[in-house]
């Protein structure tokens, strides 16, 4: 022991291809001795590394790419809050049966699919608005329901989603269709009230 010491060899005196493969082990090596400047590509494989060696702490970033990460390698327990952000999952990695049963139909049911000033209040407000089946975010468009004809292209239709097994009837509330242009004063207007029960 301290025969040699570091100030009694020269820099560069002893190069890598002099030592034999496993001359030095882990454990002579004290903490800090090697730096990760001074260690190549690839020089440490991962099965040589044991739990608990390397920490977060210690990774620079992106130093892991989930690439390289295993199956079940990372669990819930392991990660914090909003450690990985949905931006950063690729297409088909979270599949449909890792998802809570019925995950999707407990958030839309009893919940209507279009957004609808005069049917969102019968129905406290649960309405969310639709840009493409038909309802629109103009006020102008909003408490109508109108009965498509030939000269009437921008009619308006809603309806119920139940977020099961598509339209169901019996799902329908009580509302009223208001009949009559919109320019109309509001004493002119008729309005019908319909009921599925």
């Amino acid at each position: 022991d301290n025969a040699v010491t570091s100030d009694k060899i020269a820099p560069d005196s002893v190069q890598a291809g002099d030592i034999a493969a496993n001359a030095v082990g882990g454990p002579e090596l004290k903490d800090g001795v090697v730096g990760t400047d001074k260690l190549s590509t690839d020089a440490v494989e991962t099965d040589k590394i044991k739990d608990g060696n390397v920490t977060t702490p210690k990774l620079a970033n992106d130093a892991v790419e989930t690439v390289k990460i295993k199956n079940e390698n990372v669990t819930h327990p392991k990660l914090a809050v909003n450690a990985v952000e949905t931006i950063n999952i690729k297409d088909k990695n979270v599949t449909i049966p890792k998802l809570e049963t019925d995950f999707l139909r407990k958030s839309l049911e009893g919940r209507q699919v279009f957004y609808d000033d005069f049917l969102g209040a019968v129905l406290d407000n649960r309405w969310a608005q639709s840009g493409t089946a038909g309802g629109s975010a103009d006020p102008t468009y909003r408490s109508r329901l109108q009965i498509t004809t030939k000269w009437e292209p921008d009619a308006v239709y809603r309806i119920n989603w139940n977020g099961k097994l598509g339209i169901r009837t019996e799902k329908l509330p009580k509302f009223y269709v208001k009949l009559g242009d919109e320019s109309e004063a509001d004493e002119n207007k008729t309005y019908i009230g319909l009921r599925q029960d």
